[in-house]
Order: structure tokens, then sequence, then C-alpha cells
């Protein structure tokens, strides 16, 4: 049985500065896999951003805190459920004092979920219609204002294996502004992404090439960017490089990892960021 995670420790330094290293980001977890706490600290090892998450015996998240020091913001979120553990409240505390609430409605003979945000007034702000399949899987989102005109959909079309073949992005229009068409390889890994526009004409794709143990080794765009990654299984190293479209390096990252095949450091042009994990 493979470890559960319980915190990961981020240290970053300079490039060929060890004595730069600081504690930068802590990560922990419960045992159900949920991150239930995020702490970024600056430099002097003060808490920059901090992110809680709580919740009940049943793993249903009650109360969830997110305070940003550097961008002077905090909120509160408590969440309420039904007797078969359905979330049906979401109330978001601002620090202005301005509150939200999102209030969650569910037609099951339609399988839909009807999410309805109020101000502290008890106005409607917003909403969102969720509509699913037989299998549960989403075919529909719609996003309506506060008058209820719609801002944007999606719609998501599947195979029979319930794979993601299409995806349909409308604003306030009946024709679609994109349509996205995935293609899949005998091992089900995504190879091909292909952007339409209301016309069908083609505006955009992304292709990815797979070496011969089925890794992906190149991703390239429509607009001629590129990522190559590099496998060094000896040292077991992977090596990420971004190319702009003509051909200079825009980024590159080298990832060592572990015997368990977590990421133990990872290094780019100027910086090295080192991870530390226990274990339940």
């Amino acid at each position: 049985m493979a470890k559960k995670i319980r915190l990961i420790k981020s240290y970053q330094s300079e490039i060929n500065k060890p004595e730069t290293e600081y504690l930068a980001v802590v990560k922990e977890y419960n045992e159900k896999g949920m991150e239930i706490r995020l702490v970024e600290y600056t430099e002097d090892n003060e808490i920059e951003y901090e992110h809680t998450l709580e919740c009940d015996s049943d793993f249903n998240p009650i109360r969830e805190e997110i305070i940003s020091k550097s961008d002077e913001y905090s909120e509160q979120k408590t969440f309420k459920y039904d007797e078969n553990n359905k979330l049906i409240e979401e109330k978001i505390q601002y620090q202005n004092a301005w509150e939200s609430i999102k209030k969650y409605e569910r037609d099951q003979e339609k399988r839909c979920v009807i999410i309805t945000t109020f101000d502290e007034e008890g106005e409607v702000e917003e909403s969102s219609e969720i509509y699913y399949n037989e299998k549960g899987e989403i075919i529909t989102r719609i996003e309506n204002d506060e008058y209820g005109k719609q801002k944007n959909k999606v719609k998501n079309s599947f195979d029979e294996k319930g794979i993601l073949i299409s995806k349909e992005e409308y604003s306030n229009t009946k024709k679609p502004d994109k349509i996205y068409h995935y293609h899949y390889n005998e091992n089900g890994d995504l190879y091909a992404v292909e952007t339409q526009n209301s016309r069908n004409r083609l505006i955009d794709w992304t292709k990815i090439v797979f070496d011969d143990k089925n890794r992906p080794i190149e991703q390239v765009n429509m607009a001629g960017t590129k990522l190559v990654i590099e496998y060094n299984d000896e040292e077991s190293e992977i090596t990420e490089t971004y190319y702009l479209a003509n051909g200079t390096i825009y980024n590159k990252t080298k990832y060592k990892k572990n015997s368990e095949g977590l990421t133990e450091y990872e290094e780019t042009s100027d910086k090295i960021t080192r991870y530390v994990y226990e274990y339940f």
C-alpha cells in the first residue's frame, strides 16, 4: 500500500547559493488526500498567504479561510449539508463585512443542480445550472447574471467509456464561440486538441508526441510554441524546455524524482526548489 502524504515542505534558494535557502511553502493533507492547509512564506519567514480547510467526520468541508497579506484580502466560507451529505448552502464572508450566500437546489428528474448566489440583502447576484448525464458526468453548465440572462455556457460530449471527446463554449449567443475536439491514442492518452470557431474554421490546435514507453516527449501548438520533455532514467531526472515560435528558449526546468516517483527538487535558470515529504 502506498504511503499517504501528510505534509509537503518546499524550500527555495538561488542557483549556486545554498545559503539563501528558506522555507517557502507548506502543504498539509488529511488522510483522504485533501489539502487542508497551504502556507506561503516570505524570505524573512513571515506568512504571506494562508489557506485552511476544516472538514467533518465524513470529510465534508465545513469551514474554509483565505488570508492574503500581500493582497490585503481575506474571506471565510462555511458549508451546510442536508441529511444525505449533499451541499445545500455556502456562505462567504469578506473582510469588508460584505457577504454572499450560495444556495444549491437539486432536481433529480432533470439531473440538474441550480446554484444561486445572493448578496447580504438577499438580492440575486448570479446563478448557474449544472446538468449531468446518467453516469454523473457534467454535460452542460450555464452561468447567468442577476437578471437570469445567460453569460456563458459549456457543453461537454463523452464517448461510451466516459471520455471527453468535445467541448463547446458559448457566451450569450446561440452558436458556440469555440468548439474543442479531443483525440486519444490506443492507450487512452490525449494526443491532439483541435479548436474551431462558430463557422467550424480551425483556429488552433495542439499535438502531443509520445516515446516508445508512452511518455509525452513533445507538445506543439498552431502558434509554433513547443514544449520538449527529456527523460534521464539513470538519474531519475526530467527536463522540460519551453520554446517560443522563433526557437528561443522561454523557460527550462529540471526535475529530480525520488524512489517513489515524487519530485525531490526542481531547478530553473534562477532558483532551486527542494521538496521534503512527511507521511501518516
